[in-house]
């Protein structure tokens, strides 16, 4: 199981559709300016609790058979096994360099059993990966293409720093949420 977190590389073989489907979708967001290129859904089904930046609708709504194959996929990578159940949700993200608002104010937890990203921008700025605060030791996460992190939900997490203009170049994720997960036989370390 894992112990507090956990890093995979190159854990996506679909991480170029998502990217170029990120690009595309409409996004919600309570930030004061609009960032360039971004679409702002004029739907009400506003993603449940709070995130900085703009985040998308459920990637299952968006297209259910490419979140199937993403989420399937992470889930074995991840616990490398094949016969469980589990609820998850998974979010594009947008995170652009946002005026007046410090990165260091976004400290959290999540609601869920585990939470993590897969990062999608080819070419991020350093230091924009994900703090991870695990017993008072802050653990930096490096941004890198196709890296996923997943850690429990119960640790203080945030961004570490943000970057971009634009829906091209900002700090761009694929956010996921883990709510349950059954294994149907014991798990070993």
């Amino acid at each position: 199981m894992i112990k507090d977190f956990l890093i995979i590389d190159n854990a996506l073989d679909n991480i170029d559709e998502l990217v170029k489907l990120s690009n595309s979708v409409d996004y919600f967001s309570a930030e004061k300016t609009l960032m360039e290129g971004i679409n702002l859904t004029t739907s009400t089904d506003t993603p449940t609790g709070l995130w900085r930046g703009y985040r998308s609708h459920l990637l299952s709504h968006i297209n259910k058979c490419l979140f199937l194959k993403t989420a399937n996929s992470m889930m074995y990578d991840i616990f490398k096994m094949e016969n469980y159940t589990y609820n998850t949700s998974c979010y594009f993200n947008k995170m652009p360099k946002l005026n007046g608002v410090k990165d260091t104010d976004w400290w959290h937890v999540d609601n869920c059993l585990f939470a993590g990203v897969v990062y999608m921008t080819e070419s991020p700025e350093k230091n924009s990966g994900t703090l991870l605060n695990i017993n008072n030791d802050i653990v930096e996460v490096e941004n890198v293409y196709n890296r996923l992190v997943i850690y429990k939900s119960s640790i203080m997490h945030r961004p570490q720093n943000t970057f971009g203009d634009n829906i091209y170049n900002c700090r761009s994720t694929l956010s996921f949420f883990i709510e349950d997960i059954t294994f149907s036989k014991k798990f070993e370390d």
